[in-house]
């Protein structure tokens, strides 16, 4: 049983694209719950990260920076680590990587300081090395904090006062551990009202009653916990606050619990927004955390489908432009009449799209999916040489106001998250239905009360694990590293205060997403290989062929062929569209322009291909004439030719 449990158990296998790591043991708080730790070491609350943050810096020379803090007055730091052939001008390519915003998975913030040690210790000649790096581990200190307290919760809410049923307090109902496990699980309270059953099994979940097959509801599913203010709910105002990750601008859903009173307006996700419009050599977004938008691209069917080929008109754009809803007709057609429309002869037809595209857009552009697939499909093959044939459940798709949804559509560059994982796909027969309640569960999100009118809609998308992780918990426990995995907890009879009764149990908060420590590093080694070849993808800058030709007397036709090596083209279909990523700017000195701009921009370098920037120039012969390219997220090269001659010169 022992040995085969690890076959299937066994995340991490010794090979040429596993990264062999000797993690240190991370010293932990004194008070640090046991749950999820092992002999190995335990995981980084804000102190132990902090000391290891200042240890690499100082003993490795590079920058630790604080970019801002939490609502509990936490430190957010950020290492700065520099191209090893970097100018002193901060110019790109960099890399920012950014650790759990949502506060529930500290397995990403070990990975982000693993990742910084490894691109420390790298050669000068690998590819991490080329490029700079921004590595903030840990977005959101507050929510993960949560993880090192008792009791044990996963919400990933920072510490901003929040008054979630509206009466005046802050704070004044949290869940309460009703059965001294050290954990806030689901609490089932007995009430003729209620809606909820609880099979029978050996991993019983409860499940929405089927009233159409004569099932009564026999319980509320709440979070576990009395109501300590007395209104008749129950755990509806804990403290804080506000996830962070749900906080930035796209996508942003007003009027939740969770996302915060509008969108960036807490300081963590403010911070992270004014770093990076202020660092526009950023040319990559890496969100580690709960998401994995590789192992599957949000939209892709729906992107596929779409092309640049025809558009529709919808609402008030139909009317606007006196078409019937729904008309759909060529790009092309389309441009001219909305050229027509708001009278501006130069619009182009990424302006068109801006107009006609529905709000906000949720899938990648079509002309992005080659290099997003085939990042897919090089992190496919990766995981597959790591982890040999174990598979596991699908990650949640990334939720509304997400950062890394923000970093694509809005920021335009590309943007990926990547998670660490899930349960293992192990095949369990139980009669016990996957229903919402396990999807929450199993995600480590807490339940909102039935009876509260507050509680938001999740918009996230997960095959749900609840019945496989239970029986799970029972398979891992011949396995000594699971020793400190809490899992399915099974239910036990409680009573409130008020004498009702209810049952405690279910998945534990953080199971689905967070092993044991004793994982930790074989679980880190199957994603860094990725990462640290993510800097051969991005967009580059190459002077592809310059040709200077006589056109009689001392003037010159100069033609620039400024090409883009990487997989990626400068921008992404979305950065066109966003126009914030600054244009490639040409520029030439040494020679009188008779035709052309001193300063030329590109409309962008596609992929493995090059884009020409062209000037007639008046020079002597003999004169050298310095051609420069440059942006922030490409870097700046320079060449020089000599005027000369009768005919060309290449």
């Amino acid at each position: 049983m022992r040995k085969s449990l690890y076959s299937i158990l066994t995340l991490c296998r010794v090979g040429a694209l596993c990264l062999p790591i000797a993690f240190a043991t991370v010293v932990a708080a004194a008070d640090a719950p046991s749950h999820y730790q092992g002999a190995t070491g335990s995981w980084f609350d804000q102190k132990a990260l902090e000391k290891s943050l200042r240890d690499l810096a100082r003993n490795n020379g590079v920058d630790l920076d604080r970019v801002g803090k939490s609502p509990d007055g936490q430190d957010l730091l950020l290492l700065t680590i520099e191209a090893r052939d970097a100018e002193p001008a901060r110019t790109g390519p960099a890399v920012l990587v950014v650790g759990d915003p949502l506060g529930t998975t500290p397995l990403a913030i070990a990975a982000s300081v693993k990742l910084a040690e490894v691109i420390l210790a790298a050669p000068d000649t690998a590819a991490a090395a080329r490029v700079r790096w921004y590595i903030l581990p840990s977005l959101n200190p507050d929510g993960a904090a949560r993880f090192h307290e008792v009791p044990l919760q996963a919400t990933g809410r920072n510490l901003t006062p929040l008054d979630d049923d509206r009466d005046g307090q802050f704070g004044e109902d949290p869940p309460d551990d009703l059965d001294g496990d050290g954990l806030i699980t689901t609490l089932l309270l007995a009430d003729p009202a209620g809606t909820w059953v609880l099979d029978d099994g050996e991993f019983p979940l409860p499940r929405p009653a089927d009233a159409a097959a004569g099932e009564v509801g026999r319980y509320l599913r709440l979070v576990e916990g009395k109501d300590d203010d007395g209104d008749g709910l129950w755990n509806e105002d804990a403290p804080g606050g506000v996830v962070p990750g749900r906080n930035f601008p796209h996508s942003y859903r007003h009027w939740t619990d969770d996302a915060g009173r509008w969108a960036a307006d807490q300081p963590e996700s403010r911070a992270l927004l004014e770093f990076a419009f202020s660092h526009p050599d950023i040319a990559m977004l890496v969100v580690l955390g709960r998401s994995n938008t590789l192992a599957e691209i949000p939209g892709l069917e729906k992107a596929r489908s779409r092309s640049r080929d025809s558009v529709r008109f919808l609402g008030y754009r139909a009317e606007r432009a006196n078409v019937e809803p729904g008309t759909e007709m060529p790009l092309g057609e389309a441009l001219i009449l909305m050229r027509d429309v708001v009278g501006r002869p130069n619009l182009t037809e990424d302006d068109v799209l801006d107009m006609l595209t529905e709000d906000p857009e949720i899938v990648p552009a079509y002309e992005d999916l080659a290099w997003w697939e085939a990042l897919a499909a090089r992190r496919g093959e990766l995981q597959a040489a790591a982890a040999g044939e174990v598979k596991r459940r699908a990650a949640p798709a990334p939720v509304s106001g997400s950062l890394e949804g923000w970093g694509y559509f809005q920021y335009g560059v590309p943007s990926i998250a990547l998670d660490f994982w899930t349960v293992p796909e192990i095949p369990v027969e139980t009669d016990a239905a996957a229903d919402s309640a396990a999807i929450d569960d199993a995600r480590g999100v807490v339940a909102q009360p039935e009876t509260s009118a507050d509680a938001e809609e999740e918009p996230e998308v997960f095959d749900p694990a609840s019945s496989a992780l239970a029986a799970f918990t029972a398979i891992a426990a011949a396995d000594p590293r699971y020793e400190h995995w809490p899992g399915y907890r099974p239910w036990r009879e409680v009573e409130l205060p008020d004498g009702r009764q209810g049952l405690v149990g279910g998945v534990a908060p953080f199971a689905a997403t967070t092993p044991p420590v004793a994982l930790r590093d074989s679980l880190i080694a199957t994603i860094l290989p990725l990462v640290l070849e993510l800097p051969d993808w991005l967009p580059g800058l190459e002077l592809a062929e310059v040709q200077l030709e006589h056109r009689g007397a001392d003037v010159y036709e100069l033609k620039v062929w400024l090409g883009n090596p990487g997989r990626i083209a400068y921008p992404t279909a979305h950065g066109k569209r966003t126009r914030r990523p600054p244009p490639v700017v040409a520029s030439i000195n040494g020679a009188e322009i008779i035709e052309g701009r001193p300063r030329t921009p590109l409309p962008g370098l596609p992929a493995g291909g090059a884009a020409v920037a062209r000037w007639l120039v008046r020079a002597e012969a003999g004169t050298t004439i310095t051609i420069t390219a440059e942006a922030p997220s490409l870097g700046r090269i320079t060449a020089a030719v000599t005027a000369g001659g009768q005919g060309g010169q290449r």
